[in-house]
């Protein structure tokens, strides 16, 4: 990692910094992976609001919602063994899947010509559009749990390697729903495009599908942050308590994400400051 690159590969002056560079790494990967959660939390919070308020004519705060999501996101957030995360991981896929081809299909529905919309966006709103980009293609704090947790490890990296085939994928989508989303709405796309779709019930089905396949990614995602706690506080207890005390750290860390969406509940912000700080770093100045 970055550390051991300033221990003993970097200029012997820089060798003195390594363990200070490691505690910033695992800091900015709580950080961001922390954040990452409590956006999930908003994303399923949003969708929700958005179904009540359009069928049963709730109309109460978003943080209303949150706490309704609370109880499913623990029994998620809480499984710890990486061989139980990954059925969650496919399930979650899949939904999303097919939220995303049924969003096309209400995308695709009356586009109005490309020359409606500006080609470029003012130049203030660049870090906006970068920090997003950002928030979305980044995945370094989940690679080498997955990776570590496959049978056959090696598979994970080369041409074409899982990430490699994910990323491309990933990378197609974004684009995608990036180009059409905005030529469709406009300045109206909202921070997940799901919420500017209407309120018959295919649209609604959508927002569910997707609210759920959030909610199912909800604990992997969780993993990188509970590690960089759980390593600072692991030798703390006894051997024959440390797995209790793994499961109320991790229990205590779920509760936190749901202050913090409390707390902040706007959504396109903290999706924008997360990417700004903590996948630019993780991904720019802490890429080994």
């Amino acid at each position: 990692g970055v550390e051991t690159a300033f221990l003993y590969c970097a200029n012997k002056k820089f060798s003195r910094y390594a363990g200070i560079i490691k505690k910033s790494v695992e800091g900015f990967m709580f950080f961001t992976y922390y954040g990452v959660n409590t956006v999930y939390i908003l994303l399923v919070a949003s969708s929700l609001q958005n179904i009540m308020e359009s069928h049963l004519h709730w109309n109460y705060d978003i943080r209303v919602y949150i706490l309704i999501t609370t109880l499913p996101i623990f029994f998620v957030g809480i499984v710890r063994n990486m061989k139980f995360l990954v059925p969650f991981s496919a399930v979650a896929n899949i939904l999303l899947g097919v939220g995303l081809c049924l969003s096309f299909y209400y995308m695709f529905q009356d586009l109005p010509p490309i020359s409606s919309r500006p080609s470029f966006a003012p130049i203030s709103k660049l870090p906006l559009f970068f920090s997003t980009v950002l928030f979305g293609m980044e995945g370094i704090g989940t690679m080498l749990p997955i990776e570590n947790s496959m049978k056959n490890p090696k598979h994970f990296l080369g041409c074409p390697g899982v990430l490699t085939i994910a990323m491309s994928i990933v990378v197609t989508l974004f684009m995608l729903v990036g180009f059409f989303g905005y030529l469709k709405f406009g300045d109206e796309a909202r921070g997940s495009i799901t919420l500017n779709l209407p309120d018959d019930w295919l649209a609604e089905t959508v927002k569910g599908l997707v609210a759920l396949a959030i909610l199912f990614s909800y604990g992997l995602q969780l993993t990188a942050s509970v590690d960089v706690v759980w390593k600072r506080v692991e030798n703390k207890f006894k051997p024959e308590n440390q797995q209790r005390a793994y499961y109320i750290v991790r229990s205590f860390m779920i509760a936190g994400t749901v202050l913090l969406a409390i707390a902040v509940p706007q959504l396109a912000p903290v999706i924008s400051l997360i990417g700004a700080v903590g996948f630019s770093m993780c991904g720019f100045f802490y890429p080994a």
